[in-house]
């Protein structure tokens, strides 16, 4: 049973050793290729046509790079000439607005002036009218003193006949208390 195993473990490490053998062999080959590759390449880099193709390979990657920058530029521009736009319409809007408001206050303004004038113009015929008035008004009043002065004398005249018969009647009025004393005295 020992010696079957072993035998099976002698196989199988034989067989490793030939796999083995293979990987190092594969091993030292593949290195081989690879340093081959590498003295390939190098002498590649040598060659003008692998110089072309590297600035070539070169050259699309700039050209794709100044692509990207254009595009860019472009995007910008576009973007930019929107804002110009909006700006430009705002603007334009705003000076219409503007214009309306300077049209409102310029219409008010006419109104005001409009309305001061006819108020200056009603203060003038109120003035007018008041001056006729003050006028009319002092003449009648000079007519009445003028009246009030010529009644005056009669007025003079009526005083001193009412003075008179006041008089006359307080002496009449005297009389009659004493002949009233006297009336009542004998009684």
């Amino acid at each position: 049973m020992y010696k079957e195993q072993y035998r099976k473990v002698e196989g199988e490490l034989s067989k490793m050793e030939k796999v083995a053998h293979q990987w190092e062999e594969l091993s030292g080959q593949l290195r081989l290729k690879k340093h081959e590759r590498d003295l390939l390449e190098d002498r590649l880099k040598q060659t003008s046509h692998y110089k072309d193709i590297e600035e070539l390979r070169k050259t699309k990657e700039d050209l794709v790079k100044q692509k990207e920058i254009v595009d860019n530029f472009n995007d910008k521009e576009k973007s930019l000439l929107k804002k110009c736009a909006e700006i430009e319409a705002k603007m334009k809007n705003f000076k219409t607005e503007q214009e309306k408001e300077i049209k409102k206050a310029e219409k008010r303004i006419a109104d005001a002036k409009s309305k001061l004038n006819k108020c200056s113009k009603d203060a003038k015929a109120k003035e007018n009218k008041l001056k006729e008035l003050e006028l009319e008004v002092s003449s009648e009043l000079a007519k009445e003193l003028e009246n009030l002065r010529a009644q005056l004398p009669k007025c003079d005249e009526a005083i001193a006949a009412a003075q008179s018969l006041v008089e006359g009647a307080q002496s009449k009025l005297n009389e009659c208390q004493e002949i009233r004393k006297k009336v009542v005295s004998r009684t």
